[in-house]
């Protein structure tokens, strides 16, 4: 059986409506794979994911790869079978990722792992499980849910959210931006709208085009952008699950003058494809993936830091032992933005709306001065340091 790994399957479909709109669908299944022929043969394990229906499909893959990665664990690790799991595997499984998961992991793989238990117990599968240990509950919407069956039985991992930075001191970002002109000029567009849009990764990468207009904030010229979910690499099978978290219509902050236009426009100019729509792409003209946006934008933190530590500026070069130390990636700009926005104003539904925050869409209704948050921001940006460190 050493050939033999559970694994997430990603299919891509497509499906006509009555009218003749197309439509791109994308279907995750658990699978029992080889992995020296790459075949594989879906799992009614997979039915579990149906459980998901209606959520966004980053939900369903997480699901699909803890479970996955579960069933490796107890089934090819602890030889056990469907028949033989019992509540111990799922404790020995939680405390076997201590030293790599956060505290907060554990408790996401906690959560799914319990609403896979319950649906074993569903199918009557869980015949090693003693019916005491599992403890139903009737939730608000009357559904019948299973209590937490790991809660306070294994060991928690240290949080460790103190190792993560969300920001960049004022005085570095402007070098943090012209080190994005010099070293991956792909992406500096991308790096700017998440630093001064606060737009997430997936939603850079997501961008036509079309998606772009004009605005004003204050009395300088920005970017509205539209950002909707959408497959611009159909041939890649987790291409869909980077997708716009919201679609919303996004104000880019206009940073450093007329630096946005000027971005874009050399931009526009070297990387848009003939036939291609999307704003990013690869070294082979198509759409660029999360993935390769991912690596680029570590080239990017790489040479960053390296240009700090090679300056002249003893402040410069103690900040890049900072970066060195603490762990921080794209989402880092979304970090940048917010913190930004928070200078402007003390209302937390203000924040919520500049970012995009789903769960607080309600607060839009509630906020009475968008003109007065734009030039609150820009207040704050025209403040911004503006040279560059080196």
């Amino acid at each position: 059986m050493d050939n033999m790994k559970w694994k997430k399957i990603i299919i891509k479909d497509k499906f006509q409506t009555e009218n003749g709109t197309v439509h791109n669908i994308q279907r995750i299944y658990v699978a029992l794979c080889n992995t020296e022929t790459g075949e594989y043969l879906i799992s009614p394990f997979s039915d579990f994911l149906n459980e998901f229906a209606g959520r966004k499909p980053v939900t369903v893959s997480l699901a699909a790869d803890i479970i996955t990665r579960f069933l490796n664990y107890a089934i090819f690790h602890k030889n056990r079978t469907i028949d033989t799991l019992t509540i111990q595997d799922g404790i020995d499984y939680l405390n076997s990722i201590t030293e790599t998961a956060q505290k907060k992991t554990q408790s996401e793989y906690a959560h799914y792992l319990t609403r896979f238990y319950a649906f074993l117990d569903k199918k009557e599968a869980l015949k090693a499980v003693p019916k005491e240990e599992l403890e139903y509950s009737t939730d608000q919407e009357g559904h019948r849910v299973l209590e937490n069956p790991f809660t306070g039985r294994f060991i928690e991992g240290e949080r460790k959210d103190a190792e993560l930075i969300h920001n960049i001191e004022p005085e570095y970002l402007y070098t943090f931006i012209k080190t994005a002109m010099d070293e991956v000029p792909d992406i500096a567009l991308g790096v700017f709208l998440q630093c001064f849009g606060g737009l997430r990764k997936s939603e850079v990468i997501s961008l036509e085009y079309k998606n772009i207009s004009i605005t004003t904030v204050g009395d300088k010229k920005s970017m509205q952008l539209t950002l909707k979910d959408k497959d611009l690499r159909e041939d890649v099978s987790t291409a869909f699950l980077a997708h716009c978290k919201k679609n919303r219509i996004q104000t880019v902050l206009p940073a450093y003058d007329s630096l946005l236009w000027e971005l874009f426009d050399k931009h526009k100019e070297r990387y848009k494809k003939e036939g291609c729509s999307a704003v990013f792409v690869d070294a082979d003209g198509r759409a660029m993936t999360d993935a390769v946006y991912y690596k680029r934008f570590s080239i990017l933190k790489e040479r960053f830091i390296e240009r700090l530590r090679n300056s002249d500026n003893f402040d410069a070069k103690s900040y890049a032992v900072y970066l060195s130390t603490y762990k921080w990636s794209t989402h880092l700009c979304r970090g940048i933005f917010s913190n930004l926005i928070a200078q402007g104003t003390d209302n937390i539904m203000e924040i919520a709306a500049w970012r995009g925050d789903k769960n607080l869409s309600s607060a839009l209704s509630y906020l009475t001065d968008r003109k007065q948050m734009d030039e609150n921001a820009l207040h704050i940006l025209n403040e911004l340091y503006k040279e560059e460190i080196g």
